[in-house]
């Protein structure tokens, strides 16, 4: 346990869920879910915020009987056992969690652009997409503490510029536009769950916050039910202004700025500089949280043996080999993947692994004093969002996802058995030198 000093509220620890899921979640996320929803992309939006109350009933009881900074990695070990399952769906989640962070931070690249009116440079979003990655990286390995106390003050600053937005914008929206008429089949509508849920996915970055909370038993369940709630609200009312303001066509043709697009109408050229600049900040406090999930999730990993303890070993002040292989790996996703693919994918992954723990959760539910019904909730509906998915993709689409995700589960596979190999190989050799010394 933390210094009693240093203890996280429940107000900071739901800053830091809604600081990580308002980030690329509503900016992207909105014209790519719009993309299947049409004018019903406010309803996907609701259903997946029930859906993450759920998921969020889940972390919170078993989150406040097995606090640790480790979290969902915590979890896993803890309802599945210390073994390769959980060792494998850990990596699972990791690779998720760097996905988003990829497409959090190509996001920024993208709004950057149209802040800086660089729309004319072909490399200009890619740059400014590596760089705010190696700031973050670079500002974490120095340990600035004005990094983590700024993150709630952006948190406050983007919330109230987008619940002004929001206000504003509905009244100037045209509720004709959401008449069920105008809605697209309810394939489209519940196969757009798997990217409207991502959106919602940041709130796991507070499991790790419950090692640091005076009573995480009580405090833990409030900020995560605290975050979800305010974000859904916040998702679904600017979702209402921007199919309010603009066609389905029109969000489709400038989905990366959907959001800065709609403030056109009720502010003008400079509502959408603002919208762009709050993109920005949202998105920066967002690669912020999940490089800190990150971290704090890698050391409850080295821990259970599932990462080598080279991972997080100091190499310059705070900063860690694991920094510099998420930058890498971050990068490289942000770089060579598409932006839809990283979404889904990323999705994808996080309702697997989200699946296992509540799965997880279920056989120790007696331990954590969980009711069933929630639970079990939990577990179908995470697990039909994916049935859902790949239930409306067409025949093509399903391949390629289902090969990515293959690809994915395969990977986070070989990777465990290889570092619980060099580690047993390690642990093995340190024996037999202590055996020699004596």
């Amino acid at each position: 346990m933390s210094n009693p000093k240093n203890r996280i509220s429940v107000f900071s620890a739901a800053a830091l869920g809604v600081g990580s899921m308002i980030g690329a979640g509503i900016f992207t996320l909105l014209g790519e879910a719009g993309a299947m929803a049409g004018s019903a992309t406010y309803l996907s939006f609701l259903i997946a915020g029930v859906i993450a109350l759920l998921s969020g009933y889940s972390y919170g009881k078993i989150g406040a009987r097995f606090p640790s900074s480790g979290g969902i990695i915590e979890y896993l070990h803890r309802g599945l056992g210390n073994n390769s399952k959980s060792a494998t769906a850990s990596m699972l989640f990791m690779v998720s969690m760097l996905i988003g962070l990829a497409m959090v931070a190509k996001t920024f690249g993208n709004y950057a652009v149209s802040v800086f009116h660089l729309e004319g440079s072909v490399y200009a979003a890619d740059a400014l997409t590596v760089g705010v990655i190696c700031i973050f990286i670079f500002l974490n390995f120095i340990g600035s503490s004005v990094v983590s106390k700024a993150e709630g003050i952006i948190v406050v600053i983007k919330v109230i510029i987008l619940t002004v937005f929001m206000i504003a914008g509905l009244t100037y929206a045209d509720w004709y536009s959401f008449a069920p008429a105008t809605y697209p089949g309810s394939q489209s509508i519940f196969g757009s769950l798997a990217i409207t849920y991502f959106a919602f996915t940041g709130f796991a970055v507070i499991t790790t916050t419950a090692g640091d909370m005076a009573n995480p038993k009580k405090d833990l369940m409030k900020a995560i039910l605290l975050a979800i709630g305010f974000t859904t609200v916040l998702y679904v009312g600017l979702a209402l202004v921007v199919f309010g303001n603009m066609t389905p066509d029109e969000v489709m043709v400038s989905k990366e700025t959907a959001l800065a697009q709609a403030a056109l109408p009720a502010f003008g050229k400079i509502g959408f500089s603002i919208m762009a600049i709050t993109a920005l900040l949202s998105t920066s406090s967002a690669i912020n949280a999940n490089i800190f999930a990150l971290l704090r999730m890698s050391e409850d990993e080295s821990a259970y043996g599932d990462l080598t303890k080279t991972f997080v070993k100091r190499i310059w002040k705070q900063g860690t080999d694991g920094l510099v292989i998420i930058a890498v790996l971050t990068i490289a996703l942000a770089l060579f993947v598409d932006l839809t693919t990283i979404a889904i994918l990323g999705s994808i992954a996080n309702l697997i692994v989200t699946t296992a723990i509540h799965i997880g959760h279920f056989r120790i539910r007696k331990t954590t004093e969980a009711k069933t019904v929630p639970l079990l909730a939990a577990v179908l509906l995470n697990m039909g969002i994916v049935l859902l998915f790949f239930y409306s993709a067409d025949e093509a689409e399903r391949s390629r996802l289902l090969i990515g995700v293959a690809i994915m589960i395969l990977l986070s596979t070989v990777l465990e058995f290889v570092i619980h190999k060099i580690n047993k190989s390690r642990k093995d050799t340190a024996l037999e030198n202590s055996s020699k010394d004596e």
